[in-house]
Order: C-alpha cells, then sequence, then structure tokens
C-alpha cells in the first residue's frame, strides 16, 4: 500500500519526515514540493500494511487531520490522491515537483 504524508507548514515538514523515517524505517520513495507552494507532500510505495493502518500510522506521523478524516470517512473518492497541478483562485496553475532527499535538505 501506498501512504502519502501531506504536510502545509513548512516548520513542520522536517519533523513530520524525522518521525515517518523512525515509523517506517526509510526516507519516502518521493518528496513532492507541494503545487499550493506552502508545504510538502511525502509518498511512500509498497508498504505492508492496510488501508486503516495507513490511516492511524499517517495520524500518528503528524498528517493534515482533515486529510486523513476525508479518507476514512469517504468511500466514494479515490483514497489518498496529491494532485500533480491544481488551478489556483487567481486562475494561475501550479505544478508540483518531485525533488531529491537531497534536494529538500538543501532547504532546511
Amino acid at each position: 500500500m501506498r501512504v502519502t504524508i501531506d504536510v502545509d507548514k513548512k516548520k513542520l515538514a522536517m519533523e513530520i519526515l524525522t518521525k515517518g523515517i523512525e515509523k517506517l524505517g526509510r526516507v519516502p520513495d518521493e518528496i513532492r514540493i507541494s503545487a499550493s507552494g506552502k508545504g510538502f507532500h511525502y509518498i511512500w510505495n509498497s508498504l505492508d500494511v492496510s488501508f486503516e493502518d495507513s490511516l492511524q500510522l499517517r495520524e500518528e506521523i503528524g498528517d493534515d487531520p482533515n486529510r486523513v478524516r476525508i479518507d476514512r470517512a469517504c468511500g466514494l473518492k479515490p483514497q489518498q490522491v496529491l494532485w500533480t497541478s491544481k488551478v489556483m483562485s487567481d486562475g494561475s496553475v501550479h505544478v508540483a515537483k518531485t525533488i531529491s532527499l537531497e534536494e529538500f535538505l538543501e532547504i532546511f
């Protein structure tokens, strides 16, 4: 199962990444700069956990509680969606960028 973490506050990004690495025992497969430009998305692929366990893990790590709540409550939508691009209120389009761990660490 894939586990995604959404961090909208840059000041929490390193803390949440560290918690995730400790819990999962490895760095994320991908680190993406959020399409909004406000935060980061972490994506861990191929984990041997159930969907419910992934939600619990996301809560423990510090994922966006609204995103976890929506994934838990809404069985009709795709789960753990992370957009690669989105249209902002001013009409501009922001595209998420996948970066390496080294690039992520340079930001801090």
